[in-house]
């Protein structure tokens, strides 16, 4: 079954690289089982003008640089 992680706190960044943490296990198992050496991953920027629309620039760098290693 998926797992799910919820951080609190005060830094967004932080907090990403903190949620990701708690199911790094379950991330590189399913990331094995795919048996793939490329990851893509899917950013909402539709439009600046909407920001809530669009995936915060702190979340895109976290999992970035949460991945970076790996791919």
């Amino acid at each position: 079954m998926p797992k799910l992680s919820i951080v609190r706190g005060e830094n967004r960044k932080d907090n990403i690289i903190h949620a990701l943490e708690l199911i790094r296990g379950e991330i590189e198992k399913a990331i094995k089982n795919k048996k793939s050496k490329q990851l893509f991953i899917k950013i909402n920027a539709i439009d600046s003008n909407f920001p809530i629309a669009c995936t915060h620039i702190d979340a895109l760098d976290s999992v970035l640089d949460f991945f970076y290693d790996k791919y």
